[in-house]
């Protein structure tokens, strides 16, 4: 252990320096993101779920998180436009979910702003304690040391950063999936009662946030044939007990599910959510009308200037090695290389078990849309790198540990406040991330409500706003049109901002007429967050 980190005060002033950097990184970088797509329905349902406690709206997606994102718009003074609550049982509810938050936020009877920042909070404070837990689990396996490194590494990562801020799914989906795995872990080094009852709930509330924790169900199967075959070198009387507490962790998750649902309430609602995940993401782009979340007929998704409907095996792992800071692959790297123990028995079962079930259902996964559906992965490696401290040649290879860090930190701290469109040096950086990937990796909307700077900068030119996504003029305070397809051929005089998703979606078919070839001929005049190109005409 170093000589620092026996002293209490300076191990905590880092552990809540760290934590507290996150939570301000994440609070500061919000307030200048307008609301993501997913964001307008999340936010309705959340606050119709806890003032109602009907989940018939919307269920492609599990309540848990939904609910916590609607808790403190319970204090606010929030005018709820038509409701159509004859929809809520048709297919049309998912689409009436993403209506009924526009006209909530932007459609003028509420200010936006508030309601905003007020649903991304939990997100953020589920993130602060997913860090907390990493340092609590990382400090078990390797020490203070190593604890730190796995916090460090988890509190500046963009990708991270990117949705910690946002009122979604995936943070409390990685919060949950990594408190399950630590609390399994937790229960077989005591075998404990109480810690199968913690693992139980925590796996119930995971498989309640989303439809990707049921990966957490072949861990634990793993996870018991693992301890059965260390209780079969001590004693083989420990295995109808060992049976036992398993099958109560598997009985207190269902107990907890069915809780969350509204017990006794309608189970079939999960059933139905699985369902209807099944069918997106088997079906991908050629999806139709009859899969809520996936209507788009014939939709082509992106992936390193290439379009299909049926998306690519590979497309996460590409994902990530574009848009994951490269200071991580030299952790890796070292720990790989000079790493004293690269298997260290059950933990690294649930670890890389648990990145590795990620990725190999990411394969069979055809809706690619963004690194986000895999995030979980990044929490439980960060936690793996912590054993960088128990490489060989330490005195010398911290130096290199040290350089390592300083780069990761800069690199977040050069895309600041715009994260979700970080793409590290092997990509080119944010400005070329439009040749890789697209959706939520890339513009997802979130600068929608900056264009107003781009008005304060020319405010005697007319604004035309070419987006994909959910745009209100009024609400974000701007003075602008739509831009028209047929436009691309003959640019109207003014400023166009054009978002990169839009640009892409335009750029499918070289041969239409309308094929986007701005970027091409025209130099761009700036940019917002880069996810938006700004273009002047004369």
């Amino acid at each position: 252990m170093h000589e620092w980190s026996r002293h209490p005060a300076i191990r905590w002033g880092l552990v809540v320096g760290l934590i507290t950097a996150h939570f301000l990184l994440a609070f500061c970088s919000a307030r200048k993101k307008s609301p993501t797509p997913d964001e307008y329905s999340y936010i309705a349902t959340g606050y119709l779920y806890v003032t109602t406690g009907d989940l018939r709206l919307d269920r492609t997606h599990p309540p848990l998180i939904r609910y916590l994102i609607g808790l403190p718009l319970l204090w606010m003074d929030i005018q709820m436009p038509p409701l159509h609550e004859e929809l809520w049982d048709t297919a049309e509810s998912y689409f009436l979910g993403y209506r009924i938050g526009w006209e909530m936020l932007l459609g003028g009877v509420n200010r936006w702003e508030p309601i905003l920042s007020a649903a991304r909070l939990p997100i953020m404070l589920l993130s602060c304690l997913l860090a907390w837990l990493i340092y609590g689990w990382a400090r078990e396996l390797y020490g203070e040391s190593g604890a730190l490194v796995s916090l460090f590494f988890y509190c500046f990562c963009p990708n991270v950063l990117a949705h910690a801020r946002l009122a979604t799914m995936d943070v409390g989906l990685s919060f949950f999936f990594v408190a399950a795995l630590f609390f399994l872990h937790r229960f077989w080094k005591t075998r404990q009662r109480r810690e199968a009852l913690l693992t139980g709930v925590l796996l119930g509330c995971a498989l309640a946030a989303k439809v990707t924790a049921v990966l957490l169900l072949p861990i634990l199967i793993a996870a018991l044939v693992w301890t059965l075959r260390q209780d079969k070198k001590t004693s083989a009387s420990h295995a109808p007990k060992t049976i036992l507490r398993f099958s109560l962790i598997l009985f207190i998750s269902f107990l907890t599910l069915l809780f969350v649902y509204g017990f006794p309430g309608k189970p079939c609602y999960y059933l139905d959510t699985v369902k209807n995940v099944v069918a997106k993401t088997s079906h991908g782009g050629a999806g139709g009308e009859e899969i809520p979340g996936m209507p788009h007929l014939n939709y082509a998704f992106y992936l390193f200037g290439d379009y299909s409907t049926q998306g690519w095996p590979h497309y996460f792992l590409l994902a990530a090695l574009v848009k994951t800071p490269l200071a991580v692959f030299g952790a890796l790297a070292l720990i790989l290389l000079w790493g004293q123990r690269r298997w260290q028995g059950f933990p690294d079962l649930l670890i890389l078990g648990g990145i590795a079930i990620l990725h190999v259902a990411a394969v069979f996964n055809h809706v690619n849309i963004g690194l986000r559906h895999i995030l979980p992965f990044y929490p439980l490696l960060f936690l793996y790198l912590g054993r960088i401290v128990e490489i060989r040649y330490w005195p010398i290879l911290r130096w290199i540990t040290l350089i390592l860090a300083i780069w990761y930190v800069s690199a977040n701290l050069s895309i600041y406040p715009d994260y979700l469109t970080y793409f590290n040096e092997l990509a080119g950086g944010p400005a070329r991330g439009h040749e890789f990937l697209d959706d939520s990796n890339l513009d997802w909307g979130q600068d929608l409500g900056r264009l107003v700077e781009i008005q304060r900068r020319f405010p005697d030119e007319p604004l035309y706003v070419a987006t994909n996504w959910m745009f209100g003029p009024q609400a974000f305070h701007v003075n602008a049109e739509l831009l028209r397809k047929e436009q691309i051929l003959s640019p109207p005089k003014g400023i166009v901002a054009v978002g990169k998703h839009w640009a892409i979606r335009n750029r499918r078919d070289t041969r239409s007429p309308y094929y986007f070839d701005w970027w091409e001929k025209y130099k761009p005049v700036g940019n917002l967050g880069h996810s938006i190109v700004i273009f002047r005409f004369e």
